[in-house]
Formats: C-alpha cells, sequence, structure tokens
C-alpha cells in the first residue's frame, strides 16, 4: 500500500524548501511503500481528522510514546510531523506560506531585497545554515528561531477539522530532530489556544448549558502551567458543577476561553461533560500499565534496555533516551493521583535511570559494560 501524502509531501515540501538536505534524503529513504515497520509489524495507520481530532490524535501519539511521522493532509496542502516517543521533533509543510525564509519576512526579519536575493536559486530551497552563511542570523540564534518555525507549522494543524491523516512508524536519525522546547502536553494545549475557535469548540464540548466536570487532581505541574493561571479559575468555577453559560458569567473569563479550557481538559484526560468519564480513567490505566512495566525493567533489564537502546547505542543515543525517560517519569509530569499510588515505583525508576546515565553516558564505562553482557 503507498502513502499518497507521504509522497506529495516529499516532492512539494522539499520544492517549497521546507526540508533540509538531510531531511529530505531522509524522507526519500523512508518513503512508505511497506506496510511493515522496523520490528515487522505494521508501520502505516490512516484516518479522518475530526475522527479524532488533531488534538486528540497528537495527544493519543504522545501517551503511546509513538516514533515515526504523522503525516495530515487535505486540499491539496500536506504536513508533516516526525514523532519521537510521542514528543514532535520536526515539521515540514508543502505550503509556500509556512518556509523558513517565509517567516523571517512575515516577521520582519529580512527586508524584500534580501528575500528575493535569496529566494533565486531554481528549487527555493533556503535552509537555516545558509541564512547563517549569508549573514540573516546569528548562529546562536538559529536553534530558537528553528524551533519557532517548526511551531509554526505544528501550531497550525489545530486549525484542521477535516482532511486525513497517515502514522508512520520509523525510526528517526537523532541528528534530524529538533526538539521543541516544550513538553507535548504544554504544546497542545498552546495549539488549542492558539487556533481553536468558538464554533468548533461548541460542536466538541457542547452548549452553554452543558456541565462540563474538571478533574483537578488529574493535572500535573505541566498541565497547570500549560493552562495558565487565568485556565485554572476556568477549572475551579467548572468544578462546582454549574452549566458552561453560568461558568462563562462567574470566572471573569470569555466564552472563548472557558470552551477552550474546557476541550483541553477533555483531551489531556482531565474532564468532560458528565457522564465521559470513561475516557478519562482509560487514560489513567495506560499510564498506571506503563509505570508498572517500567518498574518491572528496573527490576530485571540491564542499562541499554531500561533506556530502550540496542548495545551499539552511541553516547548521544543515550543521552536523549535518558532525558527522554527522565522527563516522562518524573513525579511533577505523572498525573498526581497516580504519582501517590506509585511514588516508590517512580523514585526507583528514576534512581535506576540515573545510574544507567551514569554508566552508560561515559564512553569507557560504556565499552566495559557492554562486555560484560
Amino acid at each position: 500500500r503507498g502513502s499518497v501524502l507521504g509522497d506529495q509531501l516529499v516532492r512539494e515540501g522539499a520544492a517549497a524548501g521546507e526540508l533540509d538536505s538531510a531531511t529530505t534524503d531522509h524522507a526519500v529513504a523512508e518513503s512508505p511503500g511497506s506496510d511493515e515497520g522496523p520490528a515487522g509489524e505494521e508501520a502505516v495507520r490512516q484516518g479522518s481528522i475530526g475522527s479524532p481530532d488533531v488534538a486528540v490524535l497528537l495527544h493519543g501519539l504522545w501517551r503511546e510514546r509513538f516514533t515515526g511521522r504523522a503525516v495530515l493532509g487535505r486540499e491539496q496542502v500536506s504536513k508533516t510531523i516526525w514523532i519521537d516517543h510521542g514528543e514532535p521533533v520536526f515539521a515540514a509543510s508543502s505550503q509556500p506560506q509556512d518556509r523558513l525564509l517565509e517567516v523571517l519576512r512575515r516577521e520582519g526579519k529580512i527586508d524584500d531585497d534580501r528575500y528575493k536575493a535569496l529566494g533565486e536559486s531554481a528549487s527555493g530551497e533556503v535552509d537555516g545554515q545558509k541564512l547563517v552563511g549569508a549573514g540573516v542570523i546569528d548562529p546562536d540564534e538559529l536553534p530558537a528561531l528553528q524551533r519557532h518555525w517548526l511551531g509554526e507549522i505544528f501550531f497550525s494543524l489545530f486549525g484542521w477539522e477535516d482532511g486525513q491523516y497517515e502514522l508512520h512508524a520509523e525510526s528517526l536519525p537523532p541528528e534530524q530532530t529538533i526538539a521543541l522546547k516544550d513538553r507535548p502536553v504544554q504544546l497542545l494545549v498552546e495549539g488549542i489556544y492558539r487556533r481553536c475557535g468558538i464554533d468548533f469548540l461548541v460542536q466538541r464540548v457542547g452548549p452553554p448549558e452543558t456541565v462540563v466536570r474538571s478533574h483537578f487532581d488529574r493535572l500535573g505541574e505541566a498541565e497547570l502551567e500549560a493552562i495558565g493561571p487565568e485556565g485554572q479559575r476556568v477549572i475551579e468555577a467548572l468544578g462546582s458543577g454549574r452549566p458552561l453559560a453560568e461558568v462563562i458569567s462567574s470566572s471573569g473569563s470569555d466564552r472563548l476561553k472557558v470552551y477552550q479550557v474546557a476541550y483541553a481538559l477533555s483531551v489531556i484526560g482531565a474532564g468532560g461533560a458528565e457522564g465521559s468519564d470513561e475516557q478519562a480513567e482509560q487514560l489513567l490505566r495506560v499510564d498506571r500499565q506503563r509505570i508498572r512495566n517500567k518498574h518491572a525493567q528496573v527490576c530485571e533489564a540491564d542499562y541499554f534496555a531500561l533506556l530502550g537502546l540496542g548495545a551499539d547505542a552511541s553516547a548521544h543515543e543515550v543521552r536523549r533516551a535518558y532525558e527522554r525517560l527522565r522527563r516522562e517519569f518524573d513525579q511533577e509530569v505523572v498525573p498526581p493521583d497516580l504519582a501517590g499510588e506509585f511514588s516508590r515505583e517512580l523514585a526507583e525508576i528514576v534512581q535506576v535511570l540515573d545510574e544507567a546515565y551514569q554508566v552508560l553516558g561515559d564512553d569507557e564505562l560504556r565499552q566495559a559494560y557492554r562486555e560484560t553482557l
């Protein structure tokens, strides 16, 4: 089974300059002509945007720690998010307006003359290193600029209410990833705040007489930080069990904000319309089993397996795997009720992860440890 969206992205995204040469090579090399993933499992999943929504889809990929590409398309436009264990690390778009050069021009970082000079190549490709070489941006500014640019592509997807998506499970070369600064849940909430309009939200949350229950105990520090002080006031008002119309009038927030917060709670499993708690409970069951599985690894697996790596892993791969897992099992990130239930297990997981990094993060110790396996 071929990938129409994936092939279109490679053609149009590269032509629009969205992929640097390394990423373009990767996209072509990994062109999805097969359904078999790295482990021989089904590598391509397909569906329609709207069932689920983009926010729900991306949150689900984070919860399952998906690694690969999410290719989304509609009306001749293709956009791809590269994901590493649930975290967005790169993005591309077939729309010329999403090119890095276009973003710089819109934000006034380059004038029209410089824009024309940089855009004169036949392919139209202009990547970050070329901009540094041309003296347009300082090398120290490049990482933050790239994260901003990739974030704009990522957030634009939250305004999509229809279309198609394909999920391609595949390995991602470490050198071709640029992790966005915020955690996935923060990116999801920001995407909802930026792009989800009131008509869409009313369809998803319900009319003004709807009662939306909030579960404050399911919100960790990352979620609360993402939702923000005004959103937290809305959550407190929702906790009173009053209809949305009364929450809007009493919380001091406008209708759009109340609906955005209510929708965000439903996406991350911390709230929803009355009678919709089953989804949240299912998400908690998934997280509960994930903690149990990792704790079992702590007791049984070697350091490489604990980090999800092969014995030939490099120092760079060790560091990235350690940092990801350290965030994932941080008690401030785990839902508070699970953090209390599994406080001992989480502490042991973190302790052994630290031990694994101390050994595998050092070249000599890593080689000596490898020889004992």
